[in-house]
């Protein structure tokens, strides 16, 4: 009765540990900035646009809360407004 017990708390130890291992889910490439002499936004994309935005007092940023990437788009989130 003692090893049921004990193979019991083993498999719930080791199915707790396989349970709480963190997931690698990012999408993109590790660039070590430190050990690195120049980068270039060439290097990290394949095209670069330049927009214009406005800056008044109404469309700044104050504090950015969340960036969710939607239909190959990026949104960045304000909740101040």
């Amino acid at each position: 009765m003692k090893n049921i017990i004990l193979i019991i708390f083993y498999l719930l130890c080791l199915s707790t540990f396989f349970c709480c291992t963190k997931k690698n889910d990012t999408i993109g490439e590790f660039i070590d900035i430190e050990n690195t002499t120049s980068i270039s936004v060439f290097d990290l994309s394949k095209s670069v646009d330049v927009i214009k935005l406005e800056t008044n007092n109404d469309c700044l940023i104050e504090s950015i809360s969340d960036v969710v990437f939607y239909n190959n788009r990026f949104y960045i989130l304000d909740m101040t407004h």
